[in-house]
């Protein structure tokens, strides 16, 4: 098996069309396009219940210690947007159709997809970010190991979350 770097998940598409792989990692909503013109979906993240860390939001530690109430107003309007993509469902899909120019059917697919990805609390467990880190590190997608309680702190949410204010 031959690895193939195409820079982008849209040059990845246009790769898998052309035949010129024979399979990719595509993300949302590529790889609900591509299974609705008859490529087979090999596997999903969704079917280990595989969460990514792939996102969230991070700052310095300087700026957690000067303005802990700024962090806090931009955890709350975080967790507000993913209340409002959870109970906006069918603005969500317009907005999805919309923007990236999908069918009702692909563009609710892919919601339902990227929904299921969220946690409730805006959280990925500890030891469930370790073994991501730990899997990195083994691929060799990072250098040295990454101890989470080094990196990860979830104090201000946790006090968000007991009051949303």
């Amino acid at each position: 098996m031959t690895f193939v770097q195409t820079g982008s998940v849209s040059n990845s598409v246009q790769a898998l069309s052309q035949g010129s792989v024979a399979a990719a990692v595509l993300s949302l909503p590529h790889n609900v396009v591509m299974t609705q013109k008859g490529y087979r979906e090999l596997a999903s993240a969704m079917e280990f219940n595989q969460r990514s860390a792939s996102g969230g939001i991070a700052t310095r530690d300087a700026k957690l210690k000067q303005d802990p109430g700024q962090v806090k107003t931009v955890l709350r309007a975080t967790l507000e947007a993913m209340e409002f993509n959870r109970k906006e469902k069918t603005w969500m899909v317009n907005y999805i159709q919309s923007k990236w120019k999908l069918t009702p059917r692909i563009a609710e697919e892919s919601y339902l997809a990227w929904l299921s990805g969220l946690t409730s609390d805006g959280k990925i467990a500890l030891k469930d970010l370790q073994e991501i880190y730990d899997s990195a590190l083994a691929s060799q997608l990072i250098p040295t190991p990454v101890p989470v309680p080094k990196v990860m702190d979830y104090t201000l949410i946790d006090e968000v979350l007991k009051d949303p204010k």
